[in-house]
């Protein structure tokens, strides 16, 4: 009875009594599966080698391989112990093997999260050409424990340019505490052929290890990239790594000081365009012939395409919050929204807004209405790109003050 064996653990003042009094009532109660509050009290005493060994039979059941890992994961700041890894080793490699991709996952994410060695070759033949994108990443994730032993293949996910960007920042990153003069060379070679959005999301991940910090120092104190290509949060991060470094301050004022000039730059156009539309004199005839561009991905009413939020109602927002979403779409950005980027196996890229996925594949919206669907057994990688709105900044920037006077007057009529 489980409830016995749990009040066995606590039954006794002394640890070798509960321990004694619970071996005592395991043998007789003959269990053949553990719920989850017995699994954490047995974890808990498998340095007792008699308690271990008398579990063993039932940690190791391939068959509870899934429930088991699952709790073990779950549980991981109560349970974790070399012993309880030892006992978990061939379930997990039972995992790796199967043909199915969850429980190939569930594999993966045990041998990353609960620092498994001795499982390299099955992790490893879990990388073939279709891998998806989440796959990879936890393969990742798996092996970076060791990252010399694995160089090789942290070299390969590197250079890999039909990778989504996340995962190949995280193996430059894990690439660099083996070797930061190779990791150093390809990020350089690729870093500056992003837009602004995506160099900050890879030192955003590269900025979390002193090794990528390292090698982002290099980067800027060469000018291979400006401090565009850094947060305020990035920029800290590097500049804790080595306080010391004068490469690292230096990037950190000027962050602060293009962050205080653009704040600078963006209120004094959103004043002018406030002054602009606290005349109230604006055309909504004429507005509305200027929002059909809007139609081309948000709806109104009946109007218009599916593709971004929905308009209504946006007369409710005022107008600071409706300028600053027309001028910086990034910093209005809504969970969902980002654009999503597909990297199909034959190298070939589509970005778009994720309008639906399933086990049968991607569909990706398009400003206008247009759709495309790439089947999931030609998907290489998928995933948002963060920090980027599906709308494009300046929308109104070549508008005359009279134009976003009108433009206002429409949307303010949308109640």
């Amino acid at each position: 009875d489980p409830e016995n064996l749990i009040w066995a653990s606590q039954a006794l003042p002394g640890r070798r009594e509960r321990e004694q009094l619970f071996l005592e009532l395991w043998k007789k109660a003959e269990v053949k599966d553990l719920d989850e509050q017995t699994f954490i009290i047995v974890a808990g005493m498998l340095g007792n080698k008699d308690i271990y060994n008398a579990v063993r039979p039932i940690l190791e059941q391939r068959e509870k391989a899934q429930k088991h890992v699952s709790l073990a994961i779950k549980n991981m700041n109560q349970v974790q112990s070399d012993e309880l890894t030892r006992l978990l080793m061939e379930p997990i490699r039972h995992l790796l093997q199967s043909k199915k991709r969850p429980l190939q996952h569930l594999g993966l994410e045990a041998v990353g999260k609960l620092k498994i060695d001795g499982l390299r070759n099955a992790v490893i033949s879990l990388i073939d050409g279709i891998s998806t994108g989440e796959t990879l990443n936890l393969v990742l994730h798996a092996l970076e424990n060791r990252p010399k032993e694995n160089k090789d293949i942290f070299m390969q996910f590197a250079k890999d340019e039909t990778l989504e960007l996340e995962l190949r920042a995280s193996a430059i990153q894990t690439l660099s505490k083996a070797d930061t003069q190779a990791a150093h060379g390809i990020l350089s070679g690729w870093i500056s052929e992003l837009r602004e959005t995506q160099q900050k999301s890879v030192t955003g991940i590269l900025s979390n290890a002193v090794e990528g910090s390292v090698l982002l120092k290099q980067l800027y104190e060469k000018e291979q990239v400006t401090s565009k290509a850094f947060d305020i949060s990035t920029a800290e991060k590097i500049h804790k790594a080595d306080e010391k470094d004068i490469r690292g301050i230096s990037l950190l004022d000027a962050v602060k000081n293009r962050m205080e000039e653009e704040k600078k730059a963006f209120d004094a156009k959103l004043e002018h365009f406030l002054a602009v539309a606290a005349k109230k004199d604006g055309n909504p005839d004429n507005g509305e012939k200027l929002f059909q561009t809007c139609l081309l991905c948000h709806r109104v009413g009946d109007q218009g395409q599916d593709i971004a939020p929905a308009l209504d109602g946006s007369a409710l927002r005022g107008d600071e919050a409706l300028l600053t979403a027309l001028l910086d779409p990034d910093a209005a950005l809504e969970s969902g929204y980002a654009v999503y980027r597909v990297v199909g196996k034959n190298g070939d890229t589509q970005e778009g807004y994720l309008a639906k996925r399933d086990n049968r594949g991607t569909t990706l919206a398009f400003m206008g209405g247009g759709t495309a669907f790439i089947p999931v057994g030609d998907i290489r990688s998928e995933g948002f790109l963060g920090g980027r709105s599906f709308m494009p900044k300046g929308l109104i920037d070549q508008y005359s003050e009279e134009q976003v006077s009108d433009l206002l007057a429409y949307i303010n009529t949308l109640k």
